[in-house]
């Protein structure tokens, strides 16, 4: 899930598939919460280009630091 304040607060996205264009969503995430079991990508761009930070299962980031407010499209990872 995507909060678009710190500490899980405001707006939430949630998914379960790869999204390579968060649309009305995009650069607003700040904080996020995996609740799975896979690990997911996180990234500065469309179509899961650019920067990214990865988040493993059942971790969560009261504050997404370099990429606050510039997430544009997520997936997970295969594999981990």
């Amino acid at each position: 899930m995507l909060y678009s304040e710190a500490n899980f607060q405001g707006r939430v996205f949630r998914t379960s598939a790869a999204v390579p264009d968060l649309g009305r969503f995009n650069n607003v995430a700040s904080s996020d919460r995996v609740n799975n079991n896979q690990t997911w990508r996180f990234y500065a761009q469309k179509n899961f280009q650019g920067d990214f930070v990865e988040i493993k299962p059942r971790q969560s980031l009261a504050n997404l630091g370099r990429l606050n407010n510039r997430i544009e499209s997520l997936r997970a990872v295969p594999g981990r």
